[in-house]
């Protein structure tokens, strides 16, 4: 396998063909969770209107009759369900619109963005199917370090809850605790490695030959045990460009967020200490933009990686 020429001919195919961008941005934007810390208590804010703004909606909420309440909180986690199958769908859709996309393309065929969007259609959802079945384990380990992590640190910090007991008490656990969350960063790293690349041939399985979930598996590890060699170098040879490529990109990316950094901090801190709804809006507008800002960025790498191992698996495919 000519390893140099699979990362020239991706490359090409990518620069030439820029709606694969356009997916690549879906892709990476809708994977993102952007998030702010939120690590305080209110006595840290002790006598700023920050104070009253979390005071004011607190009472709001208390206000509200107890029926309301419980039908807000339904709607809003339909509402979370419904926007979470959502971006899962668009996802898949979009991972699926790129495999079909270059697999024609590295055949010789022209396309455009609703062309490859429609060809991706048919198996967004197997794609999406994958995705949840591989990492539902993930879920389950969260679940369990996430209630233990909460056990200790609200027993240790004094918080009265029914299970708690005394920080002397404890103590035996916290080794129990360290020990779990290493065996627990130990399993997760090496299954999403193999899960990572479980997903690399099993997505272009059921994309380009058309299986379903169970089968697209199957015949994704076959590939990769088969060409297990071929699979290490190609691996090795898409970190080597993609990490330099990568740095080149981040270096751009930060020294232009840092012009943005100063006025940015002394507005929010501004905002902080007069308006605390407003903070919280800005906060939002400010992680989306960050998010359009990092899926620009990656899209075209997301695109880039996608042709890159597809084109690795028809060749792959070819010698099974």
């Amino acid at each position: 396998m000519d390893h140099l020429r699979n990362i020239k001919k991706a490359f090409q195919i990518t620069w030439k063909n820029k709606f694969l961008w356009i997916l690549g941005f879906i892709a990476i934007f809708f994977q993102q969770n952007p998030g702010f810390n939120t690590n305080y208590t209110l006595t840290d804010f002790k006598g700023l209107p920050l104070e009253d703004g979390f005071t004011k909606a607190s009472s709001w909420w208390l206000a509200l009759d107890n029926y309301l309440q419980v039908a807000l909180l339904l709607g809003s986690a339909l509402f979370f369900v419904i926007l979470a199958l959502i971006i899962m769908y668009l996802v898949a859709r979009a991972e699926a619109s790129l495999i079909a996309a270059v697999n024609e393309l590295d055949q010789g065929m022209h396309l455009s963005f609703a062309k490859a969007w429609s060809l991706g259609g048919a198996k967004a959802w197997n794609l999406a199917g994958q995705r949840f079945m591989l990492n539902f384990p993930f879920v389950i380990i969260g679940v369990v370090v996430a209630m233990f992590s909460a056990f200790i640190l609200l027993s240790m910090s004094g918080t009265n809850i029914p299970t708690a007991t005394t920080i002397s008490n404890l103590t035996p656990l916290l080794p129990i605790f360290i020990l779990l969350g290493v065996l627990a960063c130990f399993f997760s790293f090496f299954y999403a490695l193999f899960t990572g690349i479980l997903f690399t041939f099993s997505s272009r399985n059921a994309v380009i030959e058309k299986n379903g979930v169970f089968d697209s598996f199957k015949q994704g590890f076959e590939i990769f045990k088969i060409n297990i060699s071929d699979v290490i170098v190609s691996w090795l040879v898409n970190v080597a460009v993609s990490i330099p490529v990568g740095f080149v990109i981040l270096g751009i990316y930060f020294f232009s967020s840092l012009i943005l950094v100063l006025p940015l901090i002394l507005v929010l801190f501004a905002l902080a200490v007069t308006n605390i709804f407003l903070f919280i809006a800005v906060i939002i507008v400010l992680l989306l933009f960050v998010q359009v800002l990092t899926s620009l960025v990656g899209g075209f790498l997301a695109a880039f990686n996608s042709a890159y191992w597809t084109i690795v698996y028809n060749q792959l495919h070819k010698k099974k």
